[in-house]
């Protein structure tokens, strides 16, 4: 795996892991926001350099402080809270932005752990 592909592969594994703090699915991402915004949400992650803070946060076991570093806070505390308050609704299968689907790929994760 080339250096490159391998540094957008963490990337979106720290992305979906920070959702996952806000009790998001990437497809809630899509769904609320669509493609384009999703896009550039990974954009802005892909090119963050705050890899240390992140993986430091996502390492603790509870949420603790809100991490000022993340260029997707806002939109993941917004999203979040907005699902929280419709929370009887259904969740919609379609939002699958292929990006996503990468990460789920048998072997990807055990090659991030390389």
């Amino acid at each position: 795996m080339t250096g490159l592909k391998k540094r957008y592969l963490e990337h979106l594994d720290r992305m979906r892991r920070m959702m996952a703090r806000y009790a998001l699915e990437p497809r809630d991402v899509t769904r609320f926001y669509g493609e384009s915004e999703t896009r550039n949400a990974l954009g802005r992650c892909i090119t963050c350099e705050a890899v240390a803070p992140c993986e430091a946060y996502l390492a603790e076991t509870d949420l603790g402080e809100t991490p000022t570093f993340c260029p997707n806070l806002n939109i993941l505390q917004a999203l979040s809270a907005t699902l929280n308050e419709d929370d009887g609704e259904d969740a919609s299968e379609s939002g699958s932005l292929n990006a996503w689907q990468a990460v789920r790929r048998p072997g990807v994760r055990d090659a991030l752990r390389a």
